[in-house]
């Protein structure tokens, strides 16, 4: 058995979220506790009570800011389940620890390639961006792109579309592998350079990833008018508008926005319930559009 050694000890707040994306309720927060990092485990701990967390088979560490508290996310994949456990304390610890905890996420795939993250921003394609040489890994959680100077993470639920393009370089006309995505409510593309079997292999297997974690179960699936309303939405149509174009009462109008919240395919914006799509409502409206335009063909 390899002997456990401790590397660090430090205080922090934390809690084990009930769910991986939270939602976070500041009274859930351990006020004070002990994080102990060992070569084999974090632990945290009370007075009164320790939780050994192995290090090996990290999913996801996720670095996150709910109201004016920072907080690092780390996920596990344990007995069919997602388990989460968050840190909170200062911004530069918790750079800190991410940087270490990175290292153990597991390689459910991995593969070298040339990135640049992100390419564009907003639609705008950035310049003074140059190709980074590094590492793509991805989880069940996750996509890192990862180099010597750089840990950059996408989160399978940010993720709208992942497609290959035709781009000049060199003066030749190569294909690469374009990563569109929302973080923090702005949309993002980031581009992959590797050689042409790999992206082949890379295609198949991240947009797969991606359509099992978007996945939704046959009991979960939106009507055809539950899909007319995520549509609406992402076409920045008010609720008494919709209600009024599709002839919807309020109560059933809200029994559609609480599924599509429960599916996480919508946030509350503001009172009334307003809602805006999240990344994976977004992808769902823009497929749903796309197959209307394909069969229209």
């Amino acid at each position: 058995m390899e002997n456990e050694t401790v590397l660090a000890k430090t205080n922090v707040d934390f809690m084990f979220p009930p769910k991986p994306e939270g939602p976070f309720d500041e009274r859930a927060w351990v006020k004070n506790g002990l994080l102990t990092i060992t070569n084999l485990y974090f632990r945290l701990s009370t007075a009164t009570a320790t939780q050994a967390i192995p290090l090996k088979g990290l999913e996801d560490v996720d670095m996150r800011i709910a109201g004016e508290r920072s907080m690092l996310v780390m996920t596990r994949y344990d007995e069919g389940n997602f388990k989460s456990y968050a840190i909170s304390a200062s911004p530069k610890a918790l750079e800190t620890l991410r940087k270490f905890f990175i290292q153990f996420i597991s390689d459910a795939f991995k593969t070298s390639i040339y990135f640049i993250s992100p390419a564009s921003r907003g639609g705008v394609v950035l310049t003074n961006v140059a190709w980074d040489k590094g590492l793509l890994l991805a989880t069940q959680k996750s996509i890192w792109f990862m180099s010597k100077d750089k840990q950059i993470r996408v989160g399978l639920d940010s993720i709208t579309k992942i497609k290959r393009e035709a781009r000049k370089m060199g003066g030749k006309d190569r294909y690469v592998l374009s990563v569109d995505y929302f973080e923090k409510n702005e949309s993002l593309s980031s581009l992959v350079l590797c050689p042409d079997n790999t992206m082949d292999l890379l295609e198949r297997y991240l947009t797969d990833l991606m359509e099992k974690y978007n996945s939704l179960g046959e009991d979960q699936k939106l009507t055809d008018i539950e899909g007319q309303v995520a549509t609406l939405i992402y076409s920045g149509v008010d609720s008494n508008t919709i209600q009024s174009m599709l002839s919807i009462d309020n109560k059933t109008m809200d029994q559609y926005y609480d599924k599509l919240l429960k599916l996480g395919m919508a946030n509350v914006v503001r009172v009334r319930r307003e809602l805006e799509l999240t990344p994976r409502g977004v992808k769902f409206v823009t497929d749903m559009m796309s197959n209307f335009t394909t069969e229209k063909k």
